[in-house]
């Protein structure tokens, strides 16, 4: 089990598979702002930043 760096919740690395495009894009924002490890943000906040800088308001 993980804690998620983002919402503090516990979260299961193997139960996701990181396979939705918007996590992808999380993966590229964090990974630019100097994160050292993306997976330990847990897949919903994963998608919620991919979405968010998707269109723009995570500026």
């Amino acid at each position: 089990m993980k804690i998620c760096k983002r919402c503090f919740q516990e979260f299961d690395e193997n139960e996701y598979s990181y396979d939705n495009p918007a996590e992808a894009l999380t993966d590229i924002f964090l990974e630019s702002a100097g994160a050292e490890n993306s997976r330990d943000v847990c897949p919903p906040c994963r998608e919620e930043l991919g979405m968010s800088n998707l269109m723009g308001f995570g500026q």
